[in-house]
């Protein structure tokens, strides 16, 4: 699969076919950005032109030939010298105690026994070896430390590619040995088209809420839809008419929904199961972000722009009516909410603040 495949992410390929021409592509890159954008994939398309036995070039684009041997075993995931490395490889380490650890950082056990181990070895099969760090943002800094040396004085022979959501979410002195490639959120409407493609059950109204509520992340929309968020929808619309009457009922009314859209988030990572308050912040975030995104809706009603998704029709009414300036205070508001989510902050005030801010943003336009 080429290079180029992956789509709407022009400075990235601007760059690192620059790089390649010029022959001078850091052996430490960081690619940083949103989940679900493609960073992985382009890593990963990456690491077959650098595997590749005979790279050529079309059209002025640096890429893998697709056929020699090093491409299929690319392809297929099955290269020696491409080396994949994600925390819950603790569960492969020789020492059995790493083994019995939750895999809820990428710890220096892994880094040091999936990469600076094998980082000084020969290649076994292509000129290089390609080591593609998910999640690096959760590298401990014991983790980010141990990688310092190789990221410093890495061997020609080699390239080391971080995926993280942000680079400041990394050591200084990590950032300062990698080259940063900064990776955008994509279009709404080909997430729209992705997430159709993917999961052809969904309607047409459906599938284009969940595409806005992404947020440019084709992988976010169809985790989303996996979830069964469309279902929710209706309900989330009940909240916030339940808020012009009673707000503090409201917010209890959205705690409960929020513990209910946890018990139906699943996941493949057994690690992160076994933490409750996990997924417990995770369903309390995507619950905001569900209602968060239905007052943005409001809001493009409320200063006359035909909404951008599916909208309740007995919302929408509403919304004609409201003020553009409460609707903005209480996406603030919200927004707000969600991070002391992530900060373990009183829950119960949390959702309170919820239900007072949606009680407020269905004000009338005369009371603005």
């Amino acid at each position: 699969m080429p290079l180029s495949d992956v789509q709407h992410q022009d400075a990235p390929q601007r760059y690192i076919q620059r790089a390649m021409r010029t022959g001078r592509l850091p052996h430490g890159l960081i690619f940083a950005g949103p989940d679900g954008v493609g960073k992985q994939l382009f890593a990963e398309r990456l690491a077959a032109v650098l595997l590749c036995l005979s790279p050529i070039d079309r059209e002025g684009v640096h890429d893998a030939c697709g056929t020699c041997g090093n491409c299929d075993m690319s392809n297929a995931g099955t290269h020696p010298d491409l080396h994949v490395v994600h925390r819950r490889l603790n569960k492969f380490h020789p020492n059995a105690s790493v083994r019995a650890r939750k895999a809820t950082q990428l710890s220096i056990d892994v880094i040091r026994q999936f990469v600076i181990g094998p980082v000084g070895m020969r290649p076994s099969h292509a000129e290089s070896k390609v080591f593609v760090i998910a999640e690096a943002e959760l590298m401990n800094a014991e983790a980010q430390n141990a990688m310092l040396k190789t990221l410093e004085e890495p061997p020609n022979n080699s390239h080391i590619l971080l995926i993280a959501k942000s680079a400041d979410s990394m050591l200084e002195t990590i950032r300062s040995r990698c080259q940063i490639v900064q990776f955008d959120a994509l279009p709404t409407g080909f997430v729209r088209e992705r997430l159709a493609a993917a999961r052809p059950e969904l309607n047409e109204k459906h599938s284009h809420f969940i595409a806005e509520m992404a947020g440019g992340s084709i992988g976010r929309a169809i985790w989303l839809a996996s979830i069964g968020i469309h279902d929710q929808i209706e309900d989330a619309t009940g909240i916030i008419l339940e808020a012009l009457r009673d707000p503090v009922a409201a917010g209890a009314s959205t705690a409960n929904a929020a513990k209910a859209m946890s018990d139906r988030i699943k996941t493949d990572d057994d690690s992160d199961a076994a933490v409750d308050t996990n997924l417990v912040r995770l369903g309390q975030s995507t619950q905001i972000a569900l209602i968060t995104s239905l007052l943005r809706e409001a809001l493009r009603i409320a200063v006359g722009v035909e909404p951008a998704a599916f909208m309740p029709n007995q919302l929408a009414r509403i919304a004609a009516q409201t003020s553009p300036r409460t609707l903005s205070d209480a996406i603030r508001a919200l927004n707000t909410a969600d991070f002391y989510v992530g900060r373990s902050a009183n829950t119960g005030l949390i959702f309170d603040s919820i239900g007072i801010a949606l009680r407020r943003a269905f004000e009338r336009k005369s009371a603005a």
